[in-house]
């Protein structure tokens, strides 16, 4: 038999395949199938030589695995000083059986390579504080307006200038399509760089990770997750990688590679991190192969990561240039400003003023709203700022981090290296082939062939085109997809051997524009959230162009329906309609490569009304106007009027002839005359001290009723009208006296069923109480024994507790199968039964006069409930009672021939023919128990 298996172990119960010059080395193994007994060898050779003492490298040649064939643990085969160098443990057994286990011994002068994991998190916390400050500032700045200049705007008094910046800025709604667009690429930038922040602040505070067998891939889908978290805070901004330019202005341009290239750098830097963490728990397990894989894996991001902070760096550089082109880039704003603004804002709210002005400038309720939640989602930055500035500090930054993440690189693979010579590894390597530069529209022939796999194992392909994390867009090592939107990016291959092992790697992307989209360069409404109502219509119209001159159609969709398709369009809702509604616009150019323009409008839908003026008509009249006009009834507050009739109207808000939402409060204020005395409450007072009362208050005891009352005792008030406020002098205050509770009758169930009973209880206007249950021998079972109360009157829904008969008592039935007839019967009676049916039968087993069977023949029984018996006549033809049958019985049959039979049941006449006879004698031969009986 063959040897099965060798592992180089540390001595310690651990496997290693790295030792220093001044380690033991130990192996661990299986020698199994050496014969008779004998023990396996274990030699220290050169790679690939043959196992014996001449090779033997030890100062002791090769050594025994022991006295026993099969396992060895931590078996000590080469003692310091170790050679340097890489060699074979070979274990083999006298049947020729072997297996090896490579090793490397090197220097003790240092300690293997690793990475500098402090260097690469204190550059990580320096690029996470600049990207922070960028994030805190962001929040409050926009590419055409800043926060700074509306506080200076509201300093002097220019409310309307206010407007025009808060609805470009701080509340998110543009003022114009083109100031929108250049918006938005500084918002996304503003929205990714907090998450860049909290990817560099990962990455400084990463442990190991005990998960280190698995391989982190590039997942910008997880930057999209994050980013749709905060898309409520930036109204009308596509946060979704990859973003795309709407219009030609170069800050758009760069505004929109900077934010994808920041996207892709937030992606890199977490696959970074989580590698790194991987890294560490290898090194930390002290495994050799996945320290080897994963210092791959780390010099894979490590390299990709530097050349995106490269790309980063420059489209940061080139922003500002436009920023600067625009006048933004210099401007320095004081964070203490801001807050002053917000703190007034938030504390005291919009003077009258201030909010007309924001009215007469298109601001809504809605557009005011959402400036204050803004206000609060972003807390004023502290210290001062400036945009060219924050860039710089950006800039700084990477130049810092970007040596750190080379130098990570560079450290990784000497690991790498390192490692290479001594570890064995099984693992595939991935080679997606590349770069790729196309058109749009056109096939891409990507090309994984050139993957391998150490062993010659077959592999499977899966490639990442979306860099979503998900390798799901394609399979093969050849595929040819075609990528419809312009983009410069990254895609993955994942290649896996049929043993599961995988590997990863990433191709550059670019796909060039064939044909520009269309852009709108104007649009009304401005506001992103405009209402609408039956009275106030909405008008739409857009303006657009396309860079190709190619024709252009307008498409105008309502709730998902087509409703126009001009440039310009007017929504009315219906008479009632509300809620909300999406106003979609799609502007098309006659290719079909390039994305539609798109602008989306939320719509509120107001079912708006003019307001009746009801001052000076009665209430009643004034309520049926306000109704009838579908609003509601609110507030009545009343108040005393020398003019104005007692029950009508003095005045209303809002006033007549305005315009309200329909569902919306009319508030009256009723004239109550002369001035008017306080009713008194009385209610809970006897009727002498509520007359009394009322009376002393000036008023009149009106009508008089009264009323039964289950919880208001005989004799005081239930309740009064009018119940409270004030009344004329004079005025009647009638009075409902309680009558105390309901009386009922008990009625007497006991006799009746259980369920007559409680249907008598309730019929009678009470409920059952308990129902208990007790044994009787005079009341059936089932009938009511005994009732609390028993009779007389109670308050209505009192309660009757019940027992309920269960009948007498079971008696247990006596077992007295085999006892005497006479002690069978005594038994039975002494047990409270009575004997019944007493049966005779012949019986060849039960002795004569003891009972064969019962019934019943146990359980229980009533009181005096019968107990049949079957009693044994002996056996059948024992005529002289001796137990058996035999010659003496045939011969009494025999002196008794052709006599006559006592009766029918005569023993000898067992033909019951009523003559004893030889036959007789016959048929009792054939029951003979005795041999003697054939004999004779």
């Amino acid at each position: 038999m063959q040897a099965q298996t060798v592992f180089a172990s540390d001595c310690n119960l651990g496997f290693k395949n790295v030792f220093q010059d001044n380690e033991p080395v130990c192996a661990t193994g299986q020698a199994g199938g050496s014969l008779f007994g004998a023990s396996g060898l274990v030699c220290v050779v050169p790679p690939g030589a043959a196992p014996n003492n001449g090779n033997d490298v030890t100062a002791g040649g090769c050594n025994s695995t022991g006295g026993f064939p099969g396992s060895f643990f931590d078996l000590m085969v080469w003692l310091p000083p170790l050679t340097p160098g890489n060699y074979d443990i070979v274990v083999v057994n006298n049947q020729g059986g072997s297996a090896r286990d490579a090793i490397a011994v090197v220097s003790s002068g240092g300690a293997p390579p690793t990475v500098d994991v402090a260097a690469i998190k204190a550059a990580a916390g320096a690029q996470a504080n600049a990207w922070q400050n960028t994030a805190d500032w962001g929040a409050n700045l926009s590419n055409n307006a800043t926060a700074i200049s509306i506080a200076w705007a509201a300093a002097t008094g220019d409310w309307l200038s206010v407007a025009v910046n808060v609805a470009g800025t701080l509340a998110g709604i543009p003022t114009d399509y083109n100031g929108a667009v250049l918006q938005q690429g500084g918002q996304i930038i503003a929205a990714l760089a907090g998450g860049q922040a909290a990817k560099y602040k990962t990455l400084e505070n990463d442990p190991p990770d005990p998960q280190f067998m698995e391989f982190v891939a590039i997942d910008i889908g997880a930057v999209n997750t994050e980013l749709a978290a905060q898309a409520h805070l930036y109204l009308g901004v596509p946060l979704s990688y990859p973003f795309s330019p709407r219009i030609s202005d170069p800050l758009d341009q760069v505004s929109i590679a900077l934010a994808n290239s920041m996207a892709e750098e937030q992606a890199m830097v977490f696959s970074l991190t989580r590698t790194l963490e991987k890294f560490q728990g290898a090194e930390a397990a002290d495994d050799d192969l996945f320290t080897f894989l994963q210092a791959q894996e780390l010099t894979k991001y490590a390299d990709l990561l530097a050349d995106r902070l490269s790309a980063t760096r420059q489209l940061a550089m080139d922003y500002k240039t436009e920023l600067a082109d625009k006048g933004l880039a210099s401007l320095v704003y004081d964070g203490a400003d801001i807050a002053a603004l917000n703190t007034r804002l938030i504390n005291s709210g919009l003077t009258p003023e201030e909010e007309q002005s924001l009215r007469d400038s298109g601001f809504t309720d809605a557009d005011i709203l959402f400036l204050f939640d803004r206000i609060n989602a972003f807390p004023p930055p502290t210290g001062t700022y400036s945009r060219g500035g924050g860039i710089d500090s950006i800039v700084a930054a990477i130049d810092t981090f970007l040596p750190a993440v080379q130098q990570l690189g560079s450290q990784a693979q000497e690991v790498v290296d390192h490692f290479a010579p001594s570890v064995t590894s099984g693992h595939p390597t991935a080679n997606p082939g590349g770069p790729y530069v196309g058109n749009e529209g056109q096939t891409f022939n990507l090309d994984g062939s050139g993957s391998s796999d150490p062993t010659g194992q077959a592999l499977s392909f899966d490639w990442d085109l979306d860099m979503d994390g998900q390798f799901d867009d394609a399979f093969g090592s050849l595929v040819s997809p075609v990528f419809t939107t312009p983009m410069v990016g990254k895609m993955g291959l994942r290649v896996t051997d049929t043993d599961g092992n995988q590997d990863i790697a990433y191709a550059d992307l670019e796909v060039q524009e064939l044909n520009g989209p269309p852009q709108i360069t104007a649009f009304t409404p401005a506001e992103l959230t405009p209402s609408a109502s039956n009275l106030n219509p909405l008008g739409f119209s857009a303006s657009a162009t396309d860079p190709d001159a190619d024709p252009l159609s307008f498409e105008w969709r309502l709730d998902n329906s087509v409703v126009s398709t001009d440039p310009s369009w007017l929504y009315t809702p219906g008479v009632g309609e509300t809620g909300n509604a999406i106003v979609k616009l799609t502007v098309t150019d006659a290719s079909t490569l390039s994305p539609d323009a798109i602008e989306t409008r939320f719509v509120q839908i107001l079912d708006e009304v003019l307001v009746p003026d009801v001052v000076g008509l009665p209430q009643a009249d004034a309520e049926s106007a306000i109704t009838a006009s579908r609003l509601e009834v609110g507030v009545i507050s009343t108040a005393q009027d020398p003019v104005v009739p007692t029950g009508n109207i003095i005045s209303q808000t809002p006033q007549g002839g305005s315009q309200a939402i329909a569902g919306d409060s009319v508030d009256l204020t009723l004239s109550l005359g002369p001035t008017l005395v306080p009713v008194p409450d009385v209610v809970g007072l006897s009727q002498a001290d509520a007359e009394a009362a009322i009376v002393a208050a000036g008023l009149t005891v009106g009508i008089v009723s009264t009323e039964n009352s289950s919880t208001v005792p005989a004799g005081e008030v239930i309740s009064q009208n009018p119940s409270g406020g004030t009344a004329l002098p004079g005025s009647p205050v009638d009075l409902v006296i309680s009558d105390g509770p309901v009386l009922v009758e008990i009625p007497n169930v006991i006799g009746l069923s259980q369920a007559d009973a409680q249907a008598a209880i309730v019929a009678a206007g009470l409920t059952v109480g308990a129902v208990t249950q007790q044994n009787s021998t005079t009341v059936p079972v089932g009938t009511v024994i005994s009732q609390n109360p028993t009779s007389g009157l109670v308050p209505e829904g009192s309660q009757v507790d019940l027992v309920v008969s269960l009948g007498a008592a079971q008696i247990a039935v006596p077992d007295v199968v085999g006892l005497l007839q006479a002690n069978a019967e005594a038994t039975i009676t002494n047990a409270g039964l009575t004997v019944g049916i007493v049966t005779f039968e012949y019986s060849n087993v039960v002795p004569q006069g003891l009972v064969i069977s019962q019934t019943p023949s146990d359980g229980f029984a009533a009181p005096g409930s019968p107990v049949d018996l079957v009693v044994s006549s002996g056996v059948k033809g024992d005529l002289d009672g001796d137990g058996d049958v035999d010659l003496d019985d045939i011969n009494l049959i025999l002196q008794a021939r052709n006599q006559p039979a006592s009766g029918p049941d005569d023993p000898r006449d067992l033909d019951g023919d009523g003559v004893i006879t030889v036959l007789d004698a016959r048929l009792l031969m054939l029951t003979c128990t005795r041999a003697r009986c054939a004999v004779n």
